[in-house]
């Protein structure tokens, strides 16, 4: 399954485990071959395994995964680009601001709503 982010041409597939070689971590070629077409496309592909994933008990836990998922992006894409030679050096500062140890994340004072439900108003 993807999920496509047409702002930023960013696609998050979640890999399940028949991309994987039988009791591996290692992809298969063709689960490979699906992430190389689609960068050839153009397409900056972030990789979610499932064995990554289900180990994230609370719904706090998956939405720190993912947030930290896209920081490393957006950090490999300034990285890339300043080698490149596509940013200016004064944007290199914002590399270290991307690189955290997730304590900047914010504080929830209660899980995100499941998927599904529905909040009701306080009154």
């Amino acid at each position: 399954q993807e999920i496509f982010l047409p702002k930023d041409n960013v696609v998050i597939e979640c890999v399940g485990p028949y991309a994987f070689y039988n009791s591996t971590t290692h992809r298969t070629a063709y689960s490979k071959l699906r992430q190389r077409l689609l960068q050839l496309e153009g397409y900056k592909v972030i990789v979610v395994p499932y064995y990554e994933w289900r180990e994230l008990r609370t719904a706090k836990d998956k939405m720190l995964y993912l947030w930290s998922l896209g920081r490393k992006s957006a950090r490999a894409n300034i990285v890339g680009q300043a080698a490149s030679g596509g940013v200016s050096g004064d944007a290199l500062p914002a590399v270290a601001e991307l690189s955290s140890d997730l304590s900047d994340a914010g504080e929830w004072d209660e899980d995100p709503v499941p998927y599904g439900t529905a909040r009701r108003a306080s009154r």
